[in-house]
């Protein structure tokens, strides 16, 4: 075998593990004070989104994120629930019905950018919600509730005008008693495939089910149960190509028949997962990027991950410390003269002091270009980022995050567990850190190509992760 074969086959073995890592921070913006639990960030482009509360509260953004400012209440007459724009004029909000489960429920629309409010459609009945309220175009719409009576089905409603005017499907999927819909996993690919997940008795959770469909939302049809654990959130990369994200284990699943049949997916970068909840993604011009939200650990310490290759490889983000905050709703989105950089905003919520804050991810290039940001606040964990650029073939950047003033060691080994070269060996302060491998040895010559180990050590922290080094 020739020298280019035996490269040409490593790198086709390690192409899902070795992609580049974007290496920005999901770094704490801004806060926001008063707020409700948040339920929808609408993003328009990299510089306006739209944010929505329990309460009804209307927030705006049109600096990249730096700043918020509370627009308009939508109504006082019942809760929101879920909220989508179209653009920085147009957006729908779907309300919870009064009292939650004891009144009809609305949709309301703006034309002014949130200063003003009409409801442009009624669903009457004792227990109408809206959960999830999602654009296909500038023009046409949908939106989902629960059944309003314990007699109905599930109501859904389309829209071509805008939000103008809205038109209740024919067929609507019949629920069981008690079912209602998840906000977080609905899911539109495009203007004909979506899926809707569902728990059945929400205060207990006895079992979840999940619909499709292929016109629009004109009908669904009931998938199999595949996977028997408490779903929460959906997000597809084609008609058939989705992930799941749950609340047991298996936490991750994958479909590659649009949800006949889940793969679990093991291995996450994070121990002692509890569960994950979230999921963003966008299509760029040269990538594909998904994130993931969860928590892990005895204190549920939230995490963000992220892949670029269709949700099988994970990589742990750095996330500014946000304490015992809850991450509930985030998105994303693209931007730039190639459509190859990434913005993304999420929403931290403390439900004990009632305040909230803005986190912020921002890659110019999306997943091929280091952005080199201070961060606000410092991840209240030791962190290992993935190596960039990787395969690499004259040097590689290493981050790192150290959580406290301590000793740190950045070390590079081959696989036989040899030491290659000590990177770092000294006390240094909290921070985020990066170090610089040229593909030498402690002696300074030139080591072969080939696969190579880099381990971070602090305190009783330790991590490895794999590199590529291509001559």
């Amino acid at each position: 075998m020739s020298g280019k074969q035996f490269l040409f086959i490593l790198i086709s073995a390690w192409h899902a593990v070795f992609t580049s890592w974007a290496q920005s921070y999901w770094q704490l913006q801004a806060e926001l004070s008063p707020l409700a639990p948040p339920v929808n960030l609408a993003v328009v482009n990299d510089q306006s989104a739209w944010l929505c509360d329990f309460n009804a509260q209307v927030w705006r953004t049109n600096d990249a994120g730096k700043t918020w400012r509370l627009i308009a209440t939508v109504t006082r007459e019942e809760k929101i629930s879920c909220l989508a724009a179209v653009d920085s004029n147009i957006a729908i909000a779907g309300g919870a019905g009064a009292e939650r489960e004891n009144g009809s429920a609305n949709l309301y629309r703006t034309i002014d950018g949130g200063q003003s409010w009409q409801v442009v459609y009624t669903a009457k009945g004792p227990t109408p919600y809206w959960y999830a309220v999602h654009w296909f175009d500038t023009g046409n719409g949908i939106a989902l509730s629960n059944p309003p009576s314990a007699h109905e089905n599930f109501l859904i409603a389309k829209t071509n005008d805008a939000g103008a005017t809205w038109r209740r499907i024919a067929q609507m999927p019949q629920p069981q008693e008690q079912e209602s819909g998840l906000s977080h996993a609905c899911f539109f690919y495009d203007h004909l495939h979506g899926w809707f997940g569902t728990v059945v008795d929400i205060h207990r959770n006895q079992g979840n089910r999940m619909f499709r469909t292929s016109d629009g939302g004109e009908s669904w049809i009931l998938l199999p149960n595949a996977l028997s654990v408490e779903l929460q959130a959906l997000h597809f990369i084609s008609p058939s190509i989705g992930l799941r994200a749950s609340a047991q284990p298996p936490f991750l699943a994958r479909t590659t028949d649009s949800g006949q049949t889940w793969q679990p997916i093991n291995d996450l970068p994070v121990a002692e997962v509890q569960y994950l909840t979230l999921f963003t993604g966008v299509n760029a011009a040269s990538h594909q990027q998904l994130w993931l939200y969860g928590e892990a650990g005895p204190d549920f310490r939230p995490f963000i991950l992220t892949s670029v290759d269709g949700g099988w490889a994970w990589e742990e983000q750095i996330l500014a410390d946000v304490g015992v905050s809850k991450v509930l709703t985030f998105a994303a989105i693209t931007f730039g003269a190639s459509n190859d950089s990434v913005q993304a905003w999420g929403v931290v919520y403390d439900f004990h002091t009632k305040r909230g804050g803005i986190i912020s991810y921002r890659a110019a290039g999306g997943a091929t270009t280091v952005v080199q940001e201070k961060m606000n606040e410092l991840p209240h964990h030791h962190v290992l980022a993935q190596n960039y650029p990787n395969p690499f073939n004259s040097s590689t950047v290493i981050q790192y995050v150290l959580q406290r003033t301590g000793q740190a060691q950045l070390v590079i080994y081959n696989l036989r567990g040899e030491r290659v070269r000590t990177l770092v060996d000294t006390k240094e302060s909290a921070g985020v850190k990066q170090a610089t491998w040229d593909g030498r040895d402690e002696h300074g010559q030139c080591v072969s190509s080939g696969v190579y180990l880099y381990r971070f050590q602090a305190g009783e922290f330790s991590v490895a992760k794999r590199l590529l080094l291509m001559k």
